[in-house]
C-alpha cells in the first residue's frame, strides 16, 4: 500500500465501505467490483497501479510480466522479451487465448520493427489456435507489410489462407497453401513441409459439391505434394500426407499400405506430431482404412490434446471423430455428450461447427423428426459453403433412419445420391452397405450388385473386421447361399466391439431364417437382435427386430422406452462425466464453466434422481439408459419399442 502511495486511513475507509478485504491478500468483494474500480481510473491511474503490482510480483514472473505491459507507454525490447516468454509458458499449460493477448502486447512493445511483425504474426496464430480467427485476420491487417522479410511474408501468406479455410472451408484455399509452402522451402524448409501438409489436408477436408472442381483441385495438389515430399521419408506425418495424395491422384490400392503405415506410426510416436488445426486427418486415413480401433484411439488422443490446449477450434473436429467412432461401436449415450460439448463449443467461439453426430445420432435413434430437423440445416450449410463431404454426412444419415424405419425406397434415394463420390475419402463408401441393403429390399437387384461390387472393391483390399464384416453383412443380403455371410458378419462385428452393426447383422440373420420357416432359429437371432438394438437405443431397427420376433410366434407387448425427462442436458452432461470419475474442477473445464456451476448441477441431479453420493450415479444412470441410451434429455418418438415376452419355442 506504501508504494502506491496510499495511507491507512485510505485502506480503513475502503475496508469500511466493504469493497476489499486486506489480509494476506488483498480481495474485492466481488469481481463486478474490482472491474468497476478499474473501469473508473483513468489511463495514468491504471498504469501506475499496473507498474506497483509489477514491482511487488518478483516471484511471479508471469503476472509481473503483464503488469508491466500494462504499465509500460514507451516500446521497449526487455518488456516485450518477457511477455513473449510467459506467452510460451501460457500457451504449454493450454492458455491459448491468454497466449495471444501476451503477445499482442508484446508487440506492440517491440521497438523493432522485424520483432514486432514476428510476434504479430504469432499473435495471430494463436488467435486462430483458440478459435478466434476473425481477431487473427485484424491482426495480420496490421502487420507492415514494408517491414516483412521474404520468410515472414510466406508465413503471413499460410496464415491469411488458414485463416480462409477456418472462415469459409472452401477447398482452393489449398493453392494458397501451396504457393506459400513455395515461398517457404529456401527460408524454413520444416514450416514448408507442414505448409505442403495443410494443402494436402485442406484439399481433403474441403471437397466440393457434386460436379464441382474439387476432385480437379484435390488431384493437383496431390501431384504438388507428391513432388514436393519425397517417397522414402519415414515420418508418420509425410506418410500420412503421401498417402493422401496417392488417394487425391487417384491411385488407391498404393495409397493403402503407406496411409496404414502411416496411422501405425502415429499411434507409436509422441503426440503432437500433427499441427493442432489438423487434428484429426489421422482419423481420416484410419476411416479409410476402416480401422476400428485405430480410428478411436486417435480421436481420443485429439481430443484430449484440444481440451489440454485449450484449443477451441480444433475441439469440435476432435469431437466429431470421437462421436464418429462411438456410433461405429453402437454408444449413442457417448455420442449424445459428445454432441452437447460441441454445442458449447460453438456457443463459444460464434463459429458452429456443423452438426454431424447431433444427426447421426438421430438417425439411429430412429428420430425422423430431429434426422430431418439437422439434415436440412446441415445442407444448407453445405451447399453454401460448397461442402461436399457434409452433404455425404447428410445422405448416409439419411440413409440409416430410412433402413430402420423401413422406408426402404428413402434409403435407395440417398444412396444413389453418393454413388458418384464413393471414391473419396467420407461418408460416400460407409453408405454402401445401406444401399446393398435398402436395393435388394425394393427389389432393385441391380443396383443392389453394383453397390456390392463396388463395397467388393473398397474393402477386399483393406480387410480387417469392419469392412469384412460390412462386406460379408451385405453378401448375406444378396446371396442366395446367406447363412454362412450372416454369421461372418455376426462374428466379425462381435469382435469389433460394432454393437448395432452385430444387432443389424443378427437382425438380418433372422429375417432370413423366418423366410426360410426355420421359426426357432430365427427367434434366436431375433431376441439377441432386439435385445442389443433396444439397449443402445437404434430404436428403428430395435422396432423391425420385434416385429419380426413377432411374427415367428412370440407374445410381444408394447412399452415406451423408460426415460429420464427431469434431467436437462447440462444436468446430464455433469452426471456423466462425475460418473466418469471426473473432479468437478475437471468437469468445470471439460464443459467450459465454472465449479460452482457444476456444483449447482450436481445437487439439481441428486435432488431428481433421489441419490446421496456419486458412487450411486453409475447405477442410476445406468438404469435410465437402459430404456433410453440417450440418457432421457430430449423426448424419442421415433417409434414403439416392443418389449419380448419369450413363448415357449415350437414349430
Amino acid at each position: 500500500m506504501r508504494a502506491a502511495g496510499l495511507g491507512r486511513e485510505a485502506v480503513d475507509a475502503v475496508e469500511r465501505a466493504g469493497a476489499l478485504t486486506v489480509g494476506s491478500r488483498v480481495l474485492f468483494r466481488h469481481p463486478l467490483v474490482r472491474s468497476a474500480v478499474y473501469g473508473a481510473a483513468g489511463p495514468v491511474d491504471r498504469r501506475r497501479a499496473h507498474a506497483v503490482l509489477a514491482g511487488a510480483l518478483d516471484d511471479d514472473p508471469d503476472q509481473r510480466a503483464w503488469h508491466r505491459g500494462q504499465a509500460a507507454v514507451e516500446p521497449d525490447e526487455q518488456i516485450a522479451a518477457e511477455l513473449t516468454a510467459s506467452a510460451g509458458r501460457a500457451g504449454n499449460r493450454g492458455g491459448a487465448a491468454a497466449a495471444s493477448a501476451l503477445l499482442e502486447r508484446a508487440a506492440a512493445l517491440s521497438p523493432a520493427p522485424a520483432g514486432r511483425v514476428r510476434r504479430r504474426l504469432a499473435a495471430a496464430q494463436s488467435r486462430l489456435d483458440s478459435g478466434a480467427p476473425e481477431r487473427a485476420s485484424a491482426l495480420l491487417a496490421e502487420v507492415d507489410a514494408d517491414a516483412l522479410s521474404e520468410r515472414d511474408a510466406a508465413v503471413a501468406a499460410r496464415l491469411r489462407a488458414q485463416v480462409e479455410y477456418q472462415t469459409s472451408r472452401d477447398s482452393a484455399v489449398a493453392y494458397d497453401l501451396l504457393a506459400a509452402a513455395r515461398r517457404l522451402t529456401g527460408p524454413e524448409p520444416e514450416l514448408a513441409r507442414g505448409t505442403y501438409h495443410e494443402a494436402m489436408f485442406t484439399a481433403v477436408f474441403a471437397s466440393g459439391l457434386p460436379g464441382g472442381a474439387a476432385d480437379r483441385r484435390r488431384a493437383e495438389v496431390g501431384r504438388a505434394v507428391l513432388d514436393a515430399i519425397g517417397a522414402d521419408s519415414t515420418h508418420p506425418v509425410d506418410m500420412l500426407v503421401r498417402g493422401q495424395a496417392l488417394v487425391g491422384v487417384g491411385d488407391r490400392a498404393a495409397a493403402i499400405p503407406v496411409l496404414r503405415r502411416a496411422v501405425a506410426g502415429l499411434l507409436d510416436g509422441p503426440p503432437g506430431l500433427l499441427a493442432p488445426q489438423w487434428l484429426g486427418c489421422d482419423c481420416t486415413a484410419a476411416i479409410d482404412l476402416w480401422d476400428l480401433r485405430s480410428f478411436r484411439c486417435l480421436a481420443d488422443r485429439h481430443v484430449a490434446a484440444a481440451r489440454a490446449g485449450g484449443l477451441l477450434l480444433s475441439l469440435p473436429v476432435a469431437l466429431s471423430f470421437a462421436g464418429s467412432a462411438a456410433l461405429a461401436e453402437g454408444r449413442l449415450a457417448e455420442a449424445t455428450t459428445l454432441a452437447d460439448e460441441i454445442d458449447v463449443v460453438n456457443d463459444l467461439t460464434g463459429h458452429p461447427f456443423p452438426r454431424h453426430i447431433r444427426l447421426l445420432t438421430a438417425a439411429w435413434q430412429g428420430d425422423a423428426e430431429s434426422t430431418g430437423r439437422y439434415a436440412g440445416q446441415i445442407r444448407a450449410g453445405a451447399e453454401a459453403r460448397g461442402d461436399g463431404s457434409v452433404l455425404s454426412i447428410a445422405h448416409f444419415a439419411e440413409a440409416i433412419l430410412a433402413n430402420g424405419l423401413g422406408r426402404y425406397d428413402e434409403a435407395v434415394a440417398a444412396g444413389v445420391a453418393e454413388l458418384p463420390h464413393i471414391r473419396e475419402v467420407n461418408y460416400s463408401s460407409r453408405i454402401l452397405g445401406e444401399l446393398v441393403e435398402a436395393a435388394t429390399r425394393v427389389g432393385d437387384h441391380a443396383l443392389a450388385r453394383r453397390a456390392l461390387a463396388e463395397l467388393t472393391d473398397l474393402t477386399e483390399p483393406v480387410g480387417g473386421d469392419w469392412a469384412l464384416g460390412t462386406l460379408a453383412a451385405a453378401r448375406g443380403l444378396t446371396s442366395a447361399d446367406a447363412q454362412g455371410h450372416h454369421v461372418v458378419a455376426i462374428e466379425r462385428f462381435a469382435r469389433a466391439g460394432m454393437t448395432v452393426y452385430e444387432g443389424r447383422a443378427r437382425l438380418s440373420y433372422g429375417e432370413w431364417l423366418r423366410r426360410g420357416r426355420r421359426r426357432v432359429d430365427a427367434r434366436e437371432q431375433l431376441r439377441v437382435a432386439y435385445r442389443q438394438l433396444s439397449e443402445r437405443g437404434a430404436a428403428g431397427f430395435a422396432a423391425r427386430a420385434g416385429l419380426e420376433l413377432a411374427a415367428t410366434g412370440e407374445t410381444a407387448r408394447p412399452r415406451t422406452p423408460v426415460t429420464d425427462g427431469r434431467l436437462t442436458v447440462r444436468e446430464l452432461n455433469v452426471a456423466r462425466l462425475a460418473r466418469d470419475g471426473l473432479s468437478n474442477r475437471e468437469v468445470a473445464t471439460r464443459l467450459f464453466i465454472s465449479v460452482r456451476t457444476v456444483e449447482h448441477h450436481l445437487r439439481g441431479v441428486f435432488q431428481k434422481l433421489g441419490l446421496r453420493s456419486r458412487t450411486e450415479l453409475a447405477a442410476a444412470l445406468e438404469s435410465a439408459q437402459a430404456g433410453d441410451p440417450a440418457g432421457g434429455a430430449h423426448e424419442r418418438t421415433a417409434g414403439t419399442v416392443l418389449v419380448v415376452e419369450e413363448a415357449a419355442d415350437q414349430q
